[in-house]
């Protein structure tokens, strides 16, 4: 009875087959932990089942079908694929368990698979190299870090340094501009002060090493800055697998191959693509790269060429079709471009000699039109420049013939000018000289009849005053008195207009004297008494008045 009911639970149990059929279907819906899940199903009832062990695979590598193993690329896209199918625990199985058609079957996957897989990981994606190019980088950059302390450090004591000698050497000017000296005066004092020079000398020094300090300090941020960037790029690359990365590298040469590049980068191109060293379709890639950098320069030498042509149709000149003869033999065999460039030459040489023709045509005419110094001058050169042509070197000699002549003629122009000049200046002098000699004669003139006359007026009245104090009435007193002062006036007031000078005091002690004697005399008469004191003095004046104008009067 217990027999019988077993094998009515065995009937109504899932088969094997329905159990990976739904672990596929799964797959399809990418449901990967539920298929995994009845793929256990069914090797638990049949552990040498291989499609299951297979189907297992696919859950993991998150492929929805089986035949997607043979595809690299959709394999790739799962992200968990990183290895040869045969280094899988799951595929091992299957191919140990499997019959000899399925094993057949998934051999063919696994060969698809070598086919582009990479044969070897080139370094630059290993692990090693990556951690280790970060620990560079690193390092790179704290190295950076303190030779940018060390600079601003050093940089920072220079300027102070400076600032010192700046301000030592400011307080020797103060001190200078303390004693009212003069701006240049200062400077002179300066220059030959030995420690002010020693300390301009230092003060400069340090000014020149901040700022090499300070462009150390750019340079190493700069550094900093770049190195900071590559490990910013790196750090990516650290937390995903070599395959990855050379898939990520990978990508990146095909996006930038399929822009429009020059042949540089072509071939740059296929050297990168040759060093994933036959990676998926690598090979292939930079079969292509070289191709288009060929096609690039075939295109390039034909737009040249074409080009060139254009300009060759164009060109008028001998230095044009000198130009283009030369790029023509740089395109080497290109078409025609050797026979182009022997072209060009003929037609340089045609231009050059009917450009030489024009040029020796419009230097005659010149020649003839030529009257000045400078444009002889000019066109003996420019004849000369024509080397032998025709007759360039008599008509040269000609026009330096022509302009020697024009210099003598302007030399001796210029020596009869000079003499003229010298003859002008000769007479207005003379004339200044006579005008001067004149103006100074009418002036002493003046001033001798000026001075004549004032003697007149001085002695006259003195002589006719003394001869009334002989012959007069002495009793008249009041007279007398009065006649004295008027003398004194008259005789003194020409020594009294004439007083120019501080220092010419004898006039003024004449004066003084004389007015003294008359007021001596006059208090005598008064009282009735003779004084031979205010006589004497009246005498001392009168030759103090005489002594001074005897050499002024008469200047």
């Amino acid at each position: 009875m217990a027999m019988e009911n077993q094998m009515k639970d065995n009937a109504g149990a899932p088969s094997v087959e329905s159990l990976v059929k739904r672990g596929y279907l799964f797959l399809e819906d990418s449901e990967w932990n539920k298929a995994d899940e009845y793929f256990d199903k069914a090797l638990d009832i049949n552990p040498e089942h291989a499609p299951a062990y297979i189907g297992k695979l696919c859950a993991e590598l998150m492929v929805r079908r089986e035949e997607s193993l043979s595809d690299y690329k959709e394999l790739r896209q799962g992200k968990k694929f990183n290895k040869l199918l045969g280094e899988y625990a799951h595929f091992q199985k299957a191919l140990r368990f499997a019959d000899d058609g399925y094993l057949k079957k998934l051999n063919g996957y696994d060969q698809k698979i070598k086919e582009n897989f990479p044969k070897t990981i080139p370094q630059q994606f290993t692990d090693e190299f990556i951690k280790g190019e970060i620990t560079r980088l690193e390092n790179e950059i704290a190295n950076c870090g303190a030779e940018i302390t060390e600079c601003e450090k050093q940089a920072s004591s220079c300027k102070s340094l400076a600032d010192s000698y700046m301000n030592e050497n400011q307080k020797y000017r103060d001190i200078y501009k303390g004693g009212f000296y003069t701006a240049d005066e200062i400077r002179e004092k300066l220059r030959c002060d030995d420690y002010y020079q020693s300390n301009v000398k230092f003060e400069e020094e340090m000014r020149n090493n901040m700022r090499d300090y300070q462009q150390r300090v750019s340079e190493y941020t700069r550094k900093k800055a770049e190195y900071e960037a590559k490990k910013r790029n790196l750090e990516p690359l650290a937390g995903i697998s070599c395959l990855d990365r050379m898939d990520n590298h990978y990508n990146r040469l095909v996006e930038a191959m399929q822009k429009e590049s020059t042949e540089d980068e072509y071939k740059n191109f296929a050297e990168q693509f040759r060093s994933l060293e036959g990676f998926k379709e690598s090979a292939e890639l930079a079969d292509k790269c070289d191709k288009l950098a060929d096609e690039y320069v075939k295109r390039e030498k034909k737009a040249r060429y074409d080009a060139l042509i254009k300009e060759k149709n164009n060109a008028s000149s001998e230095g044009k079709f000198n130009q283009l003869a030369a790029e023509f033999r740089k395109m080497g065999v290109y078409e025609n471009a050797a026979q182009l460039a022997n072209e060009c030459d003929k037609l340089a040489d045609e231009c050059g000699k009917r450009e030489k023709k024009e040029r020796y045509d419009a230097l005659v005419q010149a020649k003839n039109n030529a009257s000045s110094e400078g444009k002889y001058k000019q066109l003996a050169q420019e004849f000369r420049e024509m080397g032998g042509y025709e007759n360039a070197a008599q008509l040269a000699n000609e026009c330096d013939k022509q302009f020697n002549e024009l210099k003598k003629q302007r030399e001796e122009q210029e020596r009869q000018e000079k003499v003229r000049k010298t003859a002008r200046e000769a007479e207005e002098r003379d004339e200044e000289r006579r005008r001067y000699r004149y103006e100074e004669e009418q002036r002493r003139r003046k001033e001798r009849a000026k001075n004549i006359t004032g003697l007149m007026l001085t002695f006259v009245p003195f002589i006719l005053g003394m001869l009334l104090y002989v012959i007069g009435d002495h009793s008249n007193r009041l007279d007398f008195v009065i006649l004295n002062l008027i003398a004194a006036l008259i005789f003194f007031g020409i020594p009294i207009v004439r007083i120019h000078f501080r220092d010419e005091i004898l006039p003024v002690i004449s004066i003084i004297i004389f007015i003294l004697a008359i007021i001596l005399k006059t208090i005598f008469l008064l009282q009735d008494n003779e004084n031979i004191l205010g006589s004497l003095a009246m005498v001392a004046a009168f030759t103090m008045a005489i002594a001074y104008p005897k050499d002024k009067y008469w200047e």
